[in-house]
């Protein structure tokens, strides 16, 4: 309505699975698009566990920062891009 777009991108620095349990950490990068002039680039870390149930993956734990505003464009590029 507004011509607003958002993307996500999830770059990973620790990926982990053993049987049902799942640890992925790393950064990601919103960018959000205001018309055709306007953009907004966000950076953040995250962490998430996840446990398989009856054979789907659900996520128990979820947080994320920007650090206060530290984590950044050289955060995001160092990690590894998702495979």
């Amino acid at each position: 309505e507004h011509g607003m777009q958002r993307q996500i991108e999830l770059r990973f620095t620790e990926r982990f699975a053993d049987g049902d349990l799942a640890f992925e950490a790393g950064y990601y990068q919103v960018v959000t698009t205001y018309g055709q002039d306007e953009q907004y680039t966000f950076y953040g870390r995250f962490n998430v566990v996840l446990r398989r149930d009856n054979g789907r993956w659900k996520i128990l734990l979820d947080s994320d920062t920007n650090d206060g505003g530290a984590v950044g464009a050289t955060h995001f590029q160092q990690a590894r891009p998702m495979e």
